[in-house]
């Protein structure tokens, strides 16, 4: 799939076949995650909040995995007395508490291949894995010469590089490696980061143009951040490339 491609994209399965190997497992497991916040029947058992929030936390690192494990499974045990129990809604946490994320991306793969989407809850993840991933693409970089003296450049040139096209570095191996990204030190005032917080911790992400507004007034004037930030009409999920730019996590 090509960087256009991948824009014009309307096949979710097709995308996360395509962002393996390419953005973080916590990013994998985050969009699980978001997938069952939209499962009104899993979020409406007694317990089922509680066992999305412990896996958000697994995939942050503050919580063991083989806790969720347990979780999920206790749930889906007290669920199966509910009668709108459905083994095909169950697929889906029972990626909460799945240890190899290489394996929650094929599962959930094939969870969307057999579950006939509707075309709002396809456009919904279409949407949501552009949030998570950004523009996870390899570009061609510069000779080293040329390259030294752009990172002798301004740093938000450099900054919005990064951040507007996540650069994957060649290994001696030839398979690209996603780097870490980086702002600019003078855009991540209290104010910023702050803001990015409390959308990540609440999972209210309405402050998003509030965001561009703050990063701008900072001298943030990358168009990719800020439209991002901007565009009310998609959704923004928890793992967000943008709040996680802020909050300086993968």
């Amino acid at each position: 799939m090509t960087e256009a491609e991948w824009l014009l994209c309307t096949e979710p399965r097709e995308m996360l076949r395509e962002v393996q190997g390419k953005i973080s497992s916590r990013k994998l497991r985050l969009f699980v995650c978001a997938c069952c916040r939209k499962n009104q029947w899993l979020m409406s058992l007694p317990g089922g909040a509680e066992t999305i929030q412990a896996a958000e936390a697994a995939a942050d690192g503050t919580l063991e995995l083989s806790t969720v494990g347990k979780s999920v499974t206790d749930l889906l045990a007290r669920s199966r007395q509910n009668p709108d129990y459905d083994d095909e809604l169950a697929a889906l946490p029972l990626l909460l508490g799945v240890a190899d994320a290489d394996e929650v991306a094929h599962r959930v793969t094939s969870i969307i291949d057999g579950s006939g989407l509707n075309s709002a809850t396809r456009r919904w993840c279409v949407d949501a894995l552009r949030c998570l991933a950004g523009c996870p693409f390899p570009h061609s970089l510069p000779e080293p010469a040329t390259f030294s003296s752009r990172l002798a450049k301004a740093t938000a040139g450099l900054v919005h590089l990064l951040a507007s096209h996540p650069l994957r570095q060649p290994t001696k191996s030839g398979r690209a490696e996603a780097p870490v990204p980086h702002a600019a030190p003078s855009w991540l005032t209290s104010s910023v980061s702050a803001l990015a917080r409390q959308m990540y911790e609440s999972h209210d992400f309405s402050a998003m143009p509030i965001l561009a507004d703050a990063l701008q007034d900072v001298g943030c004037n990358a168009e990719t951040i800020l439209n991002h930030c901007r565009d009310v009409g998609t959704p923004h999920v928890r793992g967000c490339w943008v709040v996680d730019l802020v909050l300086g996590k993968v």
